[in-house]
């Protein structure tokens, strides 16, 4: 996991995730298509699910993607901290696109969101393979997910309509797919 500079900020990220644990037991089950009042509201919401993806709360046991989210979850908090995509969104589509980091194009490219190389944004990809950027270290396909955000979402408009819009994935059932991860996981 890639590690703060500053400690204060590993600290907030540790209370965060405490709040999140014990607010949790009280949103437990609450749908994903909550109409919420507050972009607050909608960060609570969708940090819970985050914190659920990571852990079966109800059977006592982690589920199929709790290595990889436990490894990644920090860092999304950190993005959704950022540039105000949730954590919970992050997590879905990366195990959407590379099933938590070991599908072929994760294991070969180290590339966790099925992103294609950048032609016109900077970028951390070190070339294409296979239609698809590669990285060095996964880590680079986090920070160049991150690029991605931050040069093109602007933070207002609803983060799935964004994805829509710029075509992020060839599969038209891609957003659907997201949200389905989701579901699957914060029904834990």
């Amino acid at each position: 996991m890639v590690q703060p500079k500053n400690k204060n900020i590993m600290k907030r990220v540790i209370v965060i995730l405490l709040g999140l644990l014990f607010i949790s037991f009280e949103y437990r089950g609450t749908p994903q298509n909550i109409s919420v009042s507050s972009e607050d509201e909608k960060t609570i919401h969708n940090d819970i699910i985050a914190k659920n993806i990571t852990y079966n709360v109800n059977f006592k046991q982690k589920h199929p993607y709790a290595k990889f989210c436990e490894e990644y979850g920090g860092v999304a908090i950190q993005h959704h901290l950022d540039c105000g995509v949730p954590a919970s969104i992050q997590l879905a589509q990366a195990i959407a696109e590379s099933g938590g980091g070991i599908s072929d194009i994760a294991k070969l490219s180290n590339n966790l969101f099925g992103m294609k190389e950048a032609k016109q944004r900077r970028t951390t990809a070190i070339g294409t393979k296979n239609n698809h950027a590669y990285y060095k270290h996964w880590h680079d396909s986090v920070i160049d997910y991150l690029l991605y955000q931050r040069a093109y979402y602007n933070g207002v408009e609803d983060y799935y309509s964004f994805l829509s819009r710029m075509g992020y994935a060839a599969n038209k059932k891609y957003i659907d797919t997201v949200k389905m991860v989701l579901w699957k996981w914060s029904s834990c």
